[in-house]
């Protein structure tokens, strides 16, 4: 059936996560739009987002490509590693960046800024490297892009306040839905989004 009607989500990566979620009908967001109106800012384009159930996120996600905030991380040079139950961060652990990210999230005493928001897949062609500049960090090719905190309407899940919202990213991810491959290891292996990226002229495809 349509990979967008996909029930269960399974991301992992040799970095290790092992994310497990299901998604019961969730639509998926595609983020831009055409720049049609003169002077009028447009976010760079590649990327789709939705939010899982929820209550039904569960494992282990770990940011190997770039964190924004806190200030300090940016571009990451060691990995931060999260646990999450039932949707909502219960460990950060890792390297000097994590405990930058700890402190960060410590410091704003809300504990809806643990609450995971999105899932975003990356797919700009142009975007091949991490920058530090998280708008487009969160669209390499390929990766995916996960956001804790705040979260509005667009996404059409549940909808919350929080005191700030982070985006994470993971790079080179593999995608099982329903029990088959979509990505592995940052490479696509379904066939028609294979197609498309041929038509695109992207590396490898």
């Amino acid at each position: 059936r349509k990979r967008k009607e996909a029930e269960e989500i399974i991301v992992k990566s040799k970095a290790g996560t092992d994310l497990k979620a299901y998604n019961r009908g969730r639509k998926v967001r595609l983020s831009g739009q055409k720049a049609t109106q003169k002077s009028y800012p447009i976010m760079l384009a590649g990327q789709i987002s939705w939010c899982p159930v929820e209550e039904t996120i569960e494992g282990k996600l770990v940011f190997d490509g770039a964190m924004w905030p806190p200030l300090e991380v940016g571009k990451l040079y060691s990995n931060v590693e999260l646990v999450l139950k039932e949707g909502v961060v219960t460990e950060i652990t890792g390297g000097n960046d994590a405990m930058k990210a700890k402190a960060w999230f410590e410091a704003l005493n809300d504990p809806n800024v643990y609450r995971l928001a999105h899932y975003s897949l990356g797919f700009n062609p142009g975007v091949t490297a991490i920058t530090g500049r998280i708008v487009e960090d969160e669209r390499v090719f390929g990766c995916m892009e996960f956001g804790i905190g705040s979260q509005g309407a667009s996404i059409m899940g549940k909808q919350w306040n929080a005191a700030w919202h982070t985006d994470g990213v993971v790079l080179n991810p593999t995608i099982i839905l329903d029990g088959k491959e979509f990505e592995v290891d940052g490479e696509y292996i379904d066939s028609d989004v294979r197609e498309i990226c041929k038509q695109l002229g992207v590396k490898g495809y």
